[in-house]
């Protein structure tokens, strides 16, 4: 009678321990698909920044990945290559991948409107403009001066670092929530928890 058994793969242990999304899909499809090779360096920051949490969650919370009544020794290159193209493998890893694909757009701009908001608040906490207007003509001296300056002004702006804080810790929660929410996406790949 033939024994019979399933072995639970991890997703590092299917990404050879969370290589780069890209350096993935290359390996996988053999060319890295052009929704990721088509977007601009910052929202690719963030897809593999979401790729690294992806493998967190997976790991924190002892997920399995993938489920096959195959063994393979992935320590070697061609068992490896044998078991991203095996049948079951393959509907699962592009499944995954297709899933990154089709939730990107959503949470790119909830991110990115994030990041703005950060880059606005961090600008935001002293301003200073000065306006001057001279219309005699001069050789020497300081500008600011009204022998010599028709109409001088500035303005400082200073904001109270309380509030400011604030709204930038605010800012980088509702950040790191989406991100958490992008990854709760992807329970659906859980097989078994340790939990």
């Amino acid at each position: 009678m033939k024994a019979y058994h399933t072995y639970l793969f991890t997703l590092n242990e299917t990404t050879e321990g969370g290589q780069m999304l890209d350096s993935f899909m290359e390996l996988f499809y053999g060319e890295v698909e052009s929704w990721y090779s088509d977007l601009d360096a910052d929202d690719k920051a963030i897809v593999e920044e979401f790729w690294t949490r992806l493998h967190q969650m997976f790991k924190r919370k002892g997920v399995y990945f993938n489920e096959l009544d195959v063994d393979f020794d992935l320590t070697n290159p061609t068992q490896y290559l044998a078991y991203l193209h095996y049948y079951d493998s393959e509907i699962r890893i592009d499944d995954l991948i297709q899933t990154i694909k089709e939730t990107k757009d959503k949470y790119l701009k909830l991110i990115n409107t994030q990041i703005t908001l950060e880059g606005q608040i961090l600008n935001a906490i002293q301003s200073e403009s000065e306006h001057y207007f001279n219309d005699t003509p001069q050789t020497s001296g300081s500008g600011i001066n009204n022998n010599y300056t028709s109409t001088y002004s500035k303005d400082i702006t200073k904001l109270n670092i309380g509030p400011v804080s604030a709204k930038l810790e605010e800012v980088r929660l509702a950040m790191q929530d989406y991100y958490e929410q992008w990854t709760n996406e992807f329970r659906k790949f859980i097989l078994l928890s340790e939990d």
